[in-house]
């Protein structure tokens, strides 16, 4: 059984995922620490600042204006952090990144975030990791292994 602390923790970062899959970034700012950082992952590089958090979110809703997390298993501890493992999806509707003009295609790709939380809930840090490879993949501005040539 959870704690209250940990009841808590659980409800905020499954809130802050429907925040994002409803379009809500006012709700997910509340959430967030005004010093946030992330740690490299969906944009290549550290993000420091909520505005810049939000920023690479809105470049992936044009590339993929359908996006969705679907949680898969959330790892909760004493210490004040928490992980969650999950799949994205979404329409290839817009340039991604400026490395993939839109293809219409349907994509997945599975990801894992880190969250520190402050003394008042607030995400205050982020590491994550996704599997850019499989999606560059998918959008073919890398070729699948194993497809011969030489």
């Amino acid at each position: 059984m959870l704690s209250p602390r940990l009841q808590k923790r659980k409800a905020d970062v499954i809130r802050m995922y429907e925040l994002a899959n409803n379009g809500d970034d006012s709700g997910i700012r509340e959430m967030m620490h005004r010093d946030f950082v992330s740690y490299g992952g969906a944009g290549f590089q550290d993000l420091h600042g909520v505005d810049a958090f939000l920023g690479l979110y809105a470049t992936f809703l044009q590339a993929f204006p359908d996006l969705k997390f679907d949680i898969q298993q959330i790892v909760l501890s004493e210490d004040d952090y928490g992980a969650v493992r999950g799949i994205q999806s979404g329409t290839h509707e817009g340039n991604f990144l400026g490395m993939a003009p839109p293809t219409g295609k349907k994509v997945s790709w599975t990801g894992t975030a880190t969250f520190r939380f402050d003394e008042n809930g607030m995400i205050v840090e982020r590491w994550q990791d996704l599997d850019n490879l499989g999606l560059l993949q998918q959008l073919g501005v890398i070729p699948n292994f194993g497809g011969g040539g030489g």
